[in-house]
């Protein structure tokens, strides 16, 4: 995440003074284990300054399939809880 932040500022600086992260979207979470919740609350403590959206994307073997078929998953398994995840983002995304 931190190389990420860095190649971020050095874009910025170097290429496009008004890019900026919107926020950070938490995906292949899986609440079924431990580790999922973790992981989304130690992101959460590290990047508190940054908007981490409330939508998460979960772990489906339809955003895979949905990837290696180059196709938005809301496509290819539109009722699956990715997708709807998906969409909720977009609305997150789209109120700001």
């Amino acid at each position: 995440m931190e190389l990420l932040l860095r190649s971020v500022a050095m874009t910025k600086r170097k290429l496009n003074p008004s890019l900026k992260i919107d926020g950070i979207l938490i995906t292949r979470v899986d609440k079924r284990n431990n580790l999922s919740g973790q992981i989304i609350k130690m992101v959460r403590d590290a990047y508190e300054s940054l908007n981490i959206f409330d939508s998460q994307i979960p772990e489906r073997i339809a955003v895979g399939k949905s990837l290696s078929k180059h196709e938005l998953v809301a496509g290819f398994e539109k009722n699956s809880d990715a997708a709807i995840a998906y969409k909720k983002l977009a609305q997150e995304v789209l109120a700001k």
